[in-house]
């Protein structure tokens, strides 16, 4: 099958020192199947200390060519250490809108 590809961007800003390890989580009330309508890569994104940049991490959508109603992809960032997230920003839903065809990004 055909595949869509999008990316989600973490950006660090600073405000904590060390090193931080980000990864993500799907929540509850995501309608979508992991590794059926979609799959993220689960690699960590790893954050220098003492730096500012910007990582993405890729996510695929599947394309099964049959009509179904939108679906959401509910996620969670999680970092390691905690007190390095901003919690205002830590969530994030994806939206695969279908078209008949291949689905669509929204956020």
């Amino acid at each position: 099958e055909n595949k869509l590809y999008g990316h989600y961007i973490v950006w660090r800003t600073g405000g904590f020192d060390g090193n931080i390890t980000v990864t993500y989580q799907i929540l509850n009330g995501t309608n979508a199947t992991d590794d059926v309508d979609f799959s993220i890569n689960p690699a960590p994104m790893i954050f220098i200390g003492n730096t500012n940049n910007v990582q993405s991490q890729m996510m695929i959508i599947a394309n099964n060519n049959i009509w179904e109603p939108d679906k959401v992809i509910k996620l969670r960032l999680v970092a390691d250490p905690p007190e390095a997230l901003d919690e205002s920003t830590a969530t994030l839903d994806v939206w695969i809108r279908d078209d008949g065809d291949a689905g669509r990004f929204s956020v």
